[in-house]
This record gives C-alpha cells, structure tokens and sequence, in this order.
C-alpha cells in the first residue's frame, strides 16, 4: 500500500469512510466488549463523529470511536499480522474488493488503501493503510446493527511488523514526522469527505506532543484537496510519555474557544523507531477525526 506523500522514510495513507446520514459503508465496532450489536441505539453520522472524537483513545491497539464509557473506548479494534485480519469482540473483517466511491463520495486518486469487511451481514468495516516499513498499520472503522443502522465509528492504529515498545525502552528525546489522513464533517454545510495533514512529534522531558499542519479536505466529487476554512491547524497537547499516552487536541487562533478533542499513541520498534495514533478534534461545526502513522526523524 503507498501513500500520500514518500518522504523517504515510509509512505503513509490512511482512509477515512464517508457516508451520509446511516449510509455509512466502511469500519466497524461493537456496542460492548463482547461485540455484539443487536442492542445498540443508532446515531447519525455526525453525532458518531463528534463522540469518537471527544472520547480519549483506549490502549491495546490505539483505537478511539463514538462507544464510549466515561470518555474511555470499550474496546478495541486490533490486526492480525499473520492472517491481515481486522477484529473487534466476535467480529473480524476481511480482504474485500476496494471501491472507488463510498456512498457517493469520491475517493482521492491520491489515497491508497485496502477495504475490509464482514460478511453475511455486512456489519463489521475497516479501512486500513500500511505505515513505515510496513511496521504499522491504521484506519477507520465502523459497525452497523443487523437493520444497516449505524452504531459506532472511529480509527485505530496498530503495530504490523513491529511489536509496541517495551515500556524500558521508549527514548527519552527526539522527534517524529509522517501524515495523517482522517475523515472531515462540516456539519454546517452536510460536508463529508477526507482529510490529510502533516504530523510532527516530539518526545522530550518525559512527555510527547506535537501538531498536525497543511490540513485539507477533498472534494465529495472530484477527490482534490483544497485547505480546510480557517487553514486550522491541531495541536497535540502534552501527554505524558509512556509505551502508551493520551492527551487533548485543541486549535491555536481566534476560534481557539470552540476546539476541542483527544489523541493518543503507542511506541512501535524494539527502541521506538516509529509512534502509531489516532486524533480528533472538534472545530466549531468541523469535525476530524482519523490516525496517524510516523517515524522517528535521524537525529
């Protein structure tokens, strides 16, 4: 799998599924820990989105979606290396063909990935994309009930062919570069399409934090980029440095009142070669929420 941009260190693309009200056709999460869903309420897409958003991501993968119990996801959405298989609770997804359009929603030409899905019915959803080296992967989720009601959505990064960093391993300094591709609501205006960004960690003084720059958005029709309203940019707040870490996400400037979210991580790499995540934030009517994949900069 390619992605947006190769910087020399790894290529990385990371769909966001986008759908209209219950239309929702990609990823999936159960309503609780055993995966089940014939008992969720339904929720719009937007109210889906802003929930994944606010909730703080859980640790096992890094996965963050709209189920969650005092801002905690309840599970999480994990891959299988060996079989390339996407699970949640009972539920798994498998290799099926990619489309070019998601309800009526064109895919960027310039987003590579691969589409995962149940079968028999088709509850269960993810997309996902490779990070550097092929060491991690990510993407979005989301699970509808047997009604094709949707009742959960969200992202989640993962390790692939690099185990999470032992906890006595994670460095004590440096920085990390690679994208984010995300899923971008405009609740304002019924606009739903993809996001991509620019995204810089860094570790330091028992912390990580960072920003996401360049943020853009498609075109439902065309698939082209342009800058999101406001040119906004994410800032990663402080989180205190650990195998795992969560933290805030909030947006300098004079709209700065009205952001608000979560993000969160995990160290990849025998010495933490490579930070995996996932991000959301809250923008006024702007939601994004999505993954990131990095890699640890040549110092």
């Amino acid at each position: 799998m390619s992605g947006i941009k190769d910087t020399g260190r790894f290529k990385v693309v990371l769909p966001v599924v986008a759908a209209l009200g219950f239309a929702l056709a990609v990823f999936a999460c159960g309503g609780g820990d055993d995966g089940t869903s014939s008992d969720s309420d339904p929720l719009s897409l937007e109210d889906a989105i802003v929930m994944a958003a606010e909730n703080e991501p859980v640790q096992g993968s890094v996965t963050q979606g709209s189920d969650g119990i005092n801002g905690i996801t309840q599970s999480s959405v994990n891959w299988d290396n060996s079989a390339s298989e996407v699970s949640r609770g009972n539920k798994t997804a498998t290799s099926t063909e990619t489309p070019t359009v998601i309800s009526g929603i064109a895919i960027p030409s310039s987003i590579n990935f691969s589409h995962y899905a149940s079968s028999d019915p088709e509850v269960f959803m993810a997309q996902v994309v490779s990070g550097p080296d092929s060491s991690m992967v990510g993407g979005i989720w989301a699970e509808k009930n047997d009604l094709d009601e949707l009742i959960a959505f969200g992202a989640f990064a993962d390790g692939a062919g690099e185990n999470n960093t032992p906890a006595s391993a994670v460095p004590a300094d440096g920085t990390y570069s690679g994208d984010m591709v995300a899923f971008y609501n405009d609740n304002s205006i019924s606009y739903t399409s993809y996001s991509k960004g620019t995204v810089t960690l860094t570790v330091s003084s028992g912390s990580v934090s960072g920003t996401i720059t360049s943020i853009s958005a498609s075109d439902p029709e065309t698939g082209d980029f342009k800058a999101v309203p406001d040119n906004i940019t994410v800032t990663l707040s402080s989180a205190s440095k650990a195998a795992f870490f969560s933290g805030n996400s909030s947006a300098p400037g004079e709209n700065s009142d009205t952001a608000s979210g979560k993000w969160g991580g995990e160290f990849y790499g025998t010495s933490g070669e490579y930070i995996g995540g996932t991000v959301g934030m809250t923008y006024g009517d702007i939601t994004v929420i999505g993954a990131f994949l990095t890699s640890r900069n040549s110092s």
